[in-house]
């Protein structure tokens, strides 16, 4: 019998491929001449990276800030053409702790120097992940990192690492 086991994670507890290889030892304690196959699958989130590993590639590390500004080592998944970037490895919501959860000061500005590096090291193609996410600036500091100057209505340039969205009453 051939079985191919494809999961999501189980957020907080098992990645997908820990859950494909819960299954996988279970379908062999029953089956035990079984051909079982675990391939990780995520929705967009915490785990994309892992799923596309099936292409060959590597992960290329860069120093970014996260979602509170902080700067931290985050990675993306680099093939010969293109870059596979994960918002929640840059701004995810897991990163920081609750106490740090101030709306108006969380910004994507990491995601931007991800993007940065993937063209600085030559990737034809761009593919973001949007899942996972702890940021509520609308894209804001990813445009910001890439050079934008973003104004407000009376032409004013935006400050960085900041959501003025949240300021504006553009979300309340």
């Amino acid at each position: 019998m051939n079985i191919l086991v494809a999961m999501d994670s189980f957020k907080g507890s098992l990645s997908s491929k820990e859950a494909g290889e819960a299954v996988m030892q279970g379908v062999k304690k029953g089956y035990p001449e079984s051909k079982v196959d675990v391939i990780p699958i995520a929705d967009g989130g915490e785990g994309s990276l892992e799923a596309i590993q099936i292409l060959p590639g590597h992960f290329e590390f860069v120093f970014i800030h996260q979602l509170d500004r902080k700067k931290r080592m985050a990675r993306y998944y680099r093939t010969k053409e293109a870059a596979y970037i994960e918002c929640a490895e840059a701004v995810g919501l897991h990163l920081i702790s609750s106490e740090e959860l101030k709306p108006s000061r969380l910004t994507s500005f990491g995601v931007g120097e991800l993007i940065l590096d993937a063209m600085a090291k030559g990737a034809n193609d761009i593919y973001v992940f949007l899942g996972g996410t702890g940021t509520t600036d609308g894209g804001l500091g990813l445009l910001q990192a890439l050079g934008y100057a973003c104004l407000d209505e009376s032409g004013k340039v935006l400050p960085l690492y900041e959501n003025p969205l949240l300021q504006t009453g553009i979300y309340t």
